[in-house]
């Protein structure tokens, strides 16, 4: 199989990096990723460290509830800053 030239010239070639936007919410994303990274190292040394299951159960549910905290405040601050930019942009919401 051999590629001519114009064979060359109908593949899009995309010079300038990406194309796509990036997201207000990959701040947001990667504090998911670390924070379930951490959720394990969490879960190692609460098993390890205390023998009590219920100690354990409130343990991990105290990281839970308070990762859930911090990701529902960095949500919220993406949502405000996004509607107050397009409140901003359009003149009104």
């Amino acid at each position: 199989m051999t590629i001519n030239n114009e064979d060359l010239h109908s593949v899009p070639h995309n010079k300038g990096g990406t194309t796509v936007n990036a997201s207000p919410f990959n701040g947001v994303k990667f504090d998911l990723g670390i924070i379930l990274i951490l959720a394990v190292f969490v879960l190692i040394i609460v098993s390890a460290a205390e023998p009590n299951f219920l100690a354990q159960f409130l343990y991990l549910a105290a990281y839970g509830i308070a990762s859930m905290a911090w990701l529902v405040v960095k949500i919220r601050k993406v949502n405000y800053s996004l509607e107050h930019a397009a409140k901003d942009f359009n003149g009104k919401i």
